[in-house]
């Protein structure tokens, strides 16, 4: 009985890492809003809702990006733009220049 409910719970955890974080909460999940400081270059307002992270550089256009699978962290991305991370720090991509480092602020 306990072999059973061990596996169980191995499948169940196995499969809940298949599933991307934002497809848990669909579109109508409350928008979780976060700001970054970048070490170079604007600063990053980002809403994140779903599967989908909006990203506004100060003083340039939003872009928003799909979620991608990331083998720790997250990962958003569309074309040339990407923002991965982990924690309070993220990478800010744009397809030209040198990638951004942020941190988040509070």
């Amino acid at each position: 009985m306990k072999a059973a409910l061990l596996s169980l719970a191995v499948a169940s955890f196995s499969f809940s890492m298949l599933v991307p974080a934002g497809a848990a909460h669909g579109a109508g999940a409350k928008p979780i809003k976060a700001k970054y400081t970048c070490n170079r270059g604007p600063s990053l307002n980002v809403v994140f809702q779903g599967n989908k992270a909006t990203v506004t550089p100060k003083g340039s256009k939003s872009v928003t990006l799909r979620q991608g699978m990331a083998a720790d962290g997250f990962l958003y991305s569309k074309g040339k733009y990407s923002l991965r991370g982990k924690g309070d720090d993220v990478t800010w991509t744009t397809g030209r220049g040198k990638p951004l480092n942020c941190q988040a602020t509070r």
